[in-house]
């Protein structure tokens, strides 16, 4: 009985094996990183899906199917010496690693369109969600044309490896280059995001070094692109394309890796502070989707428009309630006496002066101009609204 063929053996002339298991090894990585974000969303935050979360689950499982795209690939002859393989696995092996090209652009696409949509929804400034959306435009067109570019690449046949066309590596370089120059996008869009807001430094560097994380993404896209052009003009492209397999997988996994690390809640929680200010429960109840309104988004803040005239209406209430006549304390020694802020005085009226029975009494109630509403500078939980209030009294006696 013939003993059974090993599968995948490593041997000069194969090393097609060290694709399968860095492709298998990706896989199991970049699903343990999308777990631990379910994980986050459902059970840390109690949420729902959100878009981010949509796309991030499309990218994952064209991300997984892309790899085992690559292994069948392999199992064809792709990492074999082209002397071994046989015209009719060859051409099968030219294929499929053409559709794994397609796959990979798609898959790398949806994964920066799925930061955008994190950073989208982080926000509520209407300038950075037009930044975080034409990004996903400008991204969402680059992977459109990045598909076109090496699915029409050396007409008639782009799938042909072996008699491919000299502009072959050309249209992987314009995919790859301008796929870095995104990647630094994404890595300045949140900065720009939170530079701007009142919080601390340190804080700000735990955000913008979440999302920086994607920077290592750039080396792999620049060793694949330096691995095309040095098999350029090979002869035996099926086992010198090896290397630039293996970094277009750690590339494309570590694409949708690097859209999950962000979610992680120790960096959620570094926007605690400042201008979007929000106490730890409040992260934990505004990252879940349906948080507020439809139209609403995790990162609210705590000096919403909604708030501060609910704020004001209680003020304007108190404006119809009659005003209690008590004797007059110095503002200052209340202050001193009670160490609060200060309240909101009632009117006072001299006691030595009597009410003229069948008087018209009248109170007048205005607010200065220097009324404001402040949030501490220090990341207080509690809104502090101080309001000058002064009240006129007249009074007049009518005739019998």
């Amino acid at each position: 009985m013939a003993e059974p063929q090993r599968i995948q053996t490593i041997t000069p002339d194969n090393y097609g094996g060290y694709i399968t298991v860095a492709s298998a090894l990706l896989v199991v990585l970049v699903v343990f990183f999308y777990i631990f974000r379910l994980m986050v969303r459902f059970v840390a935050l109690k949420g729902f899906f959100a878009t981010d979360d949509i796309i991030i689950t499309v990218a994952t499982a064209f991300g997984v199917a892309q790899s085992v795209v690559t292994m069948i690939a392999v199992s064809h002859g792709i990492g074999k010496d082209v002397d071994i393989i046989s015209p009719n696995k060859l051409q099968q092996a030219e294929l499929i690693q053409y559709a794994a090209d397609i796959l990979y652009i798609f898959t790398v696409a949806l994964g920066k369109i799925s930061t955008c949509e994190l950073v989208a929804r982080l926000t509520r400034k209407r300038e950075h969600l037009i930044a975080s959306r034409a990004v996903a435009g400008i991204i969402a067109v680059w992977g459109v044309g990045s598909m076109f570019a090496i699915g029409l690449r050396c007409l008639p046949h782009p799938w042909d490896l072996l008699d491919r066309c000299s502009s072959f590596t050309s249209h992987w370089s314009g995919v790859l280059i301008v796929g870095c120059v995104l990647e630094l996008a994404l890595v300045l869009l949140p900065a720009y995001l939170v530079w701007s807001l009142q919080m601390p430094v340190k804080s700000k560097m735990i955000v913008i070094g979440a999302f920086s994380s994607r920077v290592l993404i750039l080396p792999m896209a620049i060793a694949r692109l330096s691995e095309l052009y040095r098999i350029h003009s090979s002869n035996n492209y099926t086992f010198d394309v090896v290397n630039a397999i293996i970094f277009g997988q750690v590339e494309m996994h570590y694409t949708l890796i690097a859209a999950s690390i962000p979610c992680m809640r120790p960096f959620l929680k570094a926007w605690n502070t400042g201008l979007l200010a929000l106490d730890a429960g409040a992260i934990d109840r505004a990252l879940a989707p349906g948080y507020g309104s439809h139209d609403s988004y995790a990162l609210n803040s705590r000096s919403s428009i909604g708030e501060i005239k609910q704020k004001e209406n209680s003020v304007v209430s108190s404006r119809t309630k009659p005003p209690t006549i008590a004797p007059h304390r110095p503002r200052a020694a209340t202050e001193a006496t009670t160490g609060t802020a200060p309240r909101i005085p009632s009117p006072t009226v001299d006691p030595r002066k009597e009410f003229v029975p069948h008087a018209v009494t009248t109170i007048g109630h205005g607010a200065h101009a220097g009324d404001t509403v402040s949030i501490s500078s220090e990341g207080s939980e509690k809104m502090i609204i101080r309001k000058t209030v002064g009240y006129t009294v007249r009074y007049s006696t009518s005739g019998h």
